[in-house]
């Protein structure tokens, strides 16, 4: 029983730490990934992505030279999610 409230508390404290970061074709992968302050490219938000985090990606043309390259998804249960930024078009 302990095994399973520590398992609980521990995943309950990876998702109240969950980070949500923003991609736009008007970013810099310099920025700090805030929507104020998006990143410019896929691969910027997903480096730094780690279990339980969101990426929004905002509507626009993003023109990239480079492949993204998704090398990890996350946990069961606390994925790493790409996801379109709601509400806005995405042309």
């Amino acid at each position: 029983m302990k095994t399973m409230k520590l398992f609980a508390l521990l995943l309950l404290t990876s998702t109240a730490n969950a980070a949500t970061w923003y991609v736009s074709p008007t970013g810099n992968d310099g920025n700090t990934g805030t929507l104020a302050e998006p990143f410019l490219t896929i691969q910027k938000g997903h480096d730094v992505a780690v279990a339980g985090d969101t990426i929004y990606v905002r509507g626009g043309t993003y023109e990239s030279a480079t492949e993204v390259t998704i090398t990890r998804d996350g946990v069961s249960g606390n994925p790493i999610r790409l996801l379109a930024y709601p509400n806005q078009s995405h042309e």
